[in-house]
């Protein structure tokens, strides 16, 4: 499957390991900027704002709320700063402005308030995660004192009066004891009712995202699908060079993808159930748990696309073939009360640069491209959806620099959209 146009090369001036999207998906962000991404071939990117919060030397993780009211970056700096979008530019340190660029020849189109600045952890903050409502954000970082943190938002918070609150304190603290190595990656449940974390241990912890805030269930190398590394191993050191296990839960909450697993010596992308949180290893098979080989490199971040595409292909195809010509009234009630048939798109990049595109209703992968040049490691996936299309495009962010933009044609190349009606 050839993608119908890809974008490469976008100028930045901060390094930063993320890419995210914002719901409406509009926009991308890479290092200091938010660039508009244009779905015109003539026209560069439009650069919306600059950020300019952060203190260290790379930015390592930003996230659009899943409403897109606010924005969160973390960085090398072991702080998490949370924007929201202001009708005005204000000149206080550290926010998002609207200065004139000389480059671009315009100011800044937006501008975002930094309402929150989330003090708690010790060391580099490498991945943060959004609550489905917005009530909280969660973050991970490299320390053992403060693995994960849970920040609580306030719906009630003033942008105007930003002085009132701006230090946030956590609201809770997770995996201390638990992980026993570093904590590279979390995600949330699209209920909202678990947040998933995966560290280096190797292991993927579950936690309850309500009443205890306790562990669920911690699924480590005894499981199978992942390797047990020893102080004698020659990969520990390869294994260490990770920065990234950014892991996802699919659009329907059924099972969650981690990543740096290892089955059979063949790099891998593991499902975890969510039924009994069962995996298939390579001594047993479990319902709803699959292992995605297609990668030779260690698989360091994966991402399923927020939209699900139709999968009712028999019916379609007999309604070509005219083979359906009439349908009574009860047999189409039926169908209502039928449950709607979907597909998934879920996106692995590896620590050489490769990216493959997966559907659930294939066992092989649907797309696979070499993104980097020098091979170096895929940092971090977003999806968004064309505001004039249905086309899907997917941004891969690279650890020289190099932001790709891949624009998949819908339905011609992915298949058709699942309506907002059957996936409600």
């Amino acid at each position: 499957m050839q993608p119908g146009t890809t974008q490469k090369g976008w100028s930045i001036t901060r390094t930063t390991f993320a890419a995210t999207a914002s719901p409406p998906l509009k926009a991308a962000t890479k290092s200091q900027f938010a660039q508009k991404l244009n779905t015109k071939s003539n026209e560069p990117p439009r650069l919306l704002a600059a950020l300019s919060a952060h203190t260290g030397s790379s930015v390592l993780a930003v996230r659009f709320s899943t409403t897109g009211k606010y924005l969160a970056s973390a960085g090398d700096d072991a702080v998490v700063c949370i924007y929201e979008r202001s009708n005005v530019a204000s000149a206080a340190s550290g926010n998002l402005t609207g200065h004139y660029n000389h480059h671009h020849h315009h100011a800044h189109a937006e501008h975002w308030i930094r309402i929150h600045c989330c003090r708690g952890h010790e060391l580099d903050v490498v991945d943060l995660a959004w609550a489905p409502d917005d009530s909280y954000l969660v973050s991970c970082s490299l320390d053992s004192q403060t693995p994960i943190i849970v920040w609580k938002i306030a719906d009630d918070f003033d942008s105007r009066n930003s002085s009132k609150g701006i230090i946030k304190s956590p609201y809770k603290v997770l995996g201390r004891g638990v992980h026993t190595s570093t904590v590279k990656g979390v995600c949330f449940d699209p209920a909202g009712s678990y947040i998933a974390s995966s560290g280096d241990d190797p292991a993927v912890c579950i936690w309850r995202a309500h009443d205890d805030w306790g562990l669920e269930q911690r699924i480590d190398a005894s499981s199978g699908i992942f390797r047990q590394w020893h102080a004698n191993d020659d990969s520990v050191s390869l294994s260490s060079q990770s920065l990234f296990r950014r892991i996802s839960w699919a659009t329907d909450g059924a099972f969650l993808c981690s990543t740096n697993s290892v089955v059979k010596n063949k790099h891998v992308a593991s499902t975890i159930s969510r039924q009994s949180w069962n995996v298939s290893s390579g001594s047993h098979v479990s319902t709803g748990a699959a292992n995605l080989v297609g990668h030779k490199q260690p698989v360091v971040v994966s991402r399923h696309a927020p939209q699900m595409l139709s999968a009712k292909k028999r019916r379609e195809r007999a309604l070509q073939n005219d083979e359906i010509e009439h349908e009574a009234d009860d047999e189409a009630e039926d169908d209502e009360d039928e449950e709607p048939q979907h597909a998934m798109l879920l996106a692995l990049g590896d620590k050489r640069g490769f990216v493959t595109v997966w559907s659930t209703k294939k066992s092989r992968p649907i797309f696979k491209l070499q993104c980097s040049e020098s091979r170096c490691t895929v940092t971090d996936l977003s999806w968004l959806k064309l505001p004039t299309s249905d086309n899907l495009v997917l941004l891969i962010s690279l650890l020289d620099g190099q932001l790709v933009a891949v624009n998949f044609a819908v339905p011609s190349e992915l298949g058709a959209l699942l309506s907002k009606k059957r996936s409600g």
